[in-house]
């Protein structure tokens, strides 16, 4: 595991090794999506991109907080919540965790109230598809029917020969862009669990039309205003290989 790894520094080859796993952990999630722990990063480490933790481990109280709040950083837009995976049961001291923590914090400042909440998993991803898709449908609501491609391209680019109106819709692009991303975020979230979600299979069917419909009015508008590719609306391993072959 440590070949090719030096000391240096004054740290030893492992404590190298151990930075350099952590710096790809933090700044390049795509070449390192699984970081295996044992009794270390519970505090004093920062990696907003982290949105699962997986806890194989009976943890209690602070220490157990101090792990779960480990996904508790934004990264960008596109990131509001992070899940922890637990295999010991945990569900009951994570709420006593929170309980403990909540007890502890200061309310002298007459500030709102900090809101520290276990939710269903499922119930608020069936939540925010919805909110997802409702988003989506209010902004193309004044694309022309049939909504087709030159349709699309028309409401969100103008003349596409003309940059004047390319630049005036702009901000309509970058928010069908936004809600395209958000929407296959929240779909991806809950995809292969939509009957436990409280989705029949109507819904199902329905719901993977409508994102297939956006993805290919986002990306024919995005060919149609030769705007560049976000990759951020892809997954990190595919981010990946777009970067490592566009190098190239």
């Amino acid at each position: 595991m440590l070949k090719g790894v030096e000391a240096k520094g004054g740290l030893s080859k492992t404590e190298v090794y151990e930075e350099a796993a952590k710096a790809l952990f933090t700044k390049e999630p795509a070449n390192m999506k699984l970081l295996v722990v044992v009794d270390k990063l519970l505090t004093a480490f920062d990696a907003p991109p982290c949105t699962y933790v997986y806890i194989d481990r009976s943890m209690q109280d602070h220490g157990l907080f101090q792990a779960i709040c480990r996904t508790n950083r934004l990264d960008g837009e596109d990131k509001d919540f992070g899940y922890i995976v637990a295999y010991k049961g945990l569900f009951k001291k994570v709420e006593n965790a929170i309980a403990v923590y909540t007890s502890e914090l200061d309310h002298s400042d007459d500030g709102p109230a900090p809101d520290v909440l276990l939710k269903d998993r499922l119930k608020k991803g069936k939540e925010r598809l919805d909110q997802a898709l409702e988003r989506i449908f209010l902004l193309c609501e004044r694309v022309e029917p049939p909504k087709g491609e030159l349709e699309y391209i028309h409401f969100f680019c103008g003349n596409t020969e003309i940059a004047s109106d390319l630049k005036e819709r702009e901000p309509q692009r970058a928010a069908l862009y936004k809600a395209t991303a958000g929407l296959l975020r929240e779909n991806a979230n809950i995809a292969d669990e939509m009957d436990a979600a409280g989705y029949n299979n109507a819904h199902v069917a329905r719901i993977k039309k409508h994102v297939e419909h956006y993805l290919n009015a986002r990306d024919t508008v995005r060919l149609g205003s030769n705007e560049s590719l976000d990759l951020k609306a892809y997954e990190a391993d595919m981010r990946h290989l777009i970067d490592t072959f566009q190098s190239r």
